[in-house]
């Protein structure tokens, strides 16, 4: 349907986010996108992750022949848009950088010393929150491993869930360091339901 829309009703702009079957190393998407080029379609393409996480160069052929495409790019930070230009070798006019906002707004009417109880977090303690969708690229093993040089003042909450092997993994490194208990570091492993969301955020000085 989309390649009879490209064909025969093509807008004058159309603008991708993610190619799922491209992420995964098959350019099957790139055909109709080179249809809408042909029919004179404007290609925008934001760019979230240069190339897929933990994929290295395996798929740089496919996202090389899309950002080729584009006659706009736009990248959410400096980083990612040299990377664009430099390795892909995009004309810096064709890449604009849009910083990502909030995907939600976090409301609470929470107080943070009443979210720390609920939470049974110590007043006392700087808190510092890593809450998300642990994946290995995340970089939570190589956190654990610097937190011994952060002040005993603060507290690492690690809050998140993702597939339980990479949450064994991550047990065993926090016991390995000697960090798994209340003192420098607590493991909270669990999906957070959007409602929930905001009394996680509110006692977390440094997020």
């Amino acid at each position: 349907l989309f390649t009879l829309k490209m064909l025969f009703a093509p807008p004058d702009i159309l603008h991708v986010q993610y190619l799922a079957l491209l992420s995964r190393g098959l350019p099957l998407e790139l055909w109709p996108l080179r249809i809408a080029k042909l029919r004179g379609v404007r290609l925008v393409c934001t760019v979230h992750n240069v190339l897929p996480h933990d994929t290295g160069d395996r798929y740089r052929p496919g996202f090389e022949r899309l950002y080729d495409m584009a006659d706009l790019i736009v990248c959410h930070n400096q980083a990612a848009r040299r990377r664009v230009q430099q390795e892909f070798g995009i004309p810096g006019e064709r890449i604009h950088v849009i910083p990502h906002g909030p995907l939600q707004q976090l409301q609470s009417n929470m107080p943070p010393q009443e979210a720390r109880a609920a939470l049974e977090l110590p007043e006392e303690r700087i808190i510092v929150l890593w809450q998300g969708v642990i994946a290995a690229y995340k970089g939570v093993d190589f956190l654990l491993e610097t937190w011994k040089q952060v002040s005993p003042r603060a507290l690492l909450l690690i809050a998140g869930t993702g597939e339980e092997a990479l949450l064994a993994q991550i047990r065993k490194k926090a016991a390995e360091l000697g960090l798994e208990d209340s003192t420098r570091v607590r493991l909270d492993f669990g999906f957070i339901p959007p409602e929930k969301l905001p009394a996680c955020y509110q006692p977390g000085d440094v997020l």
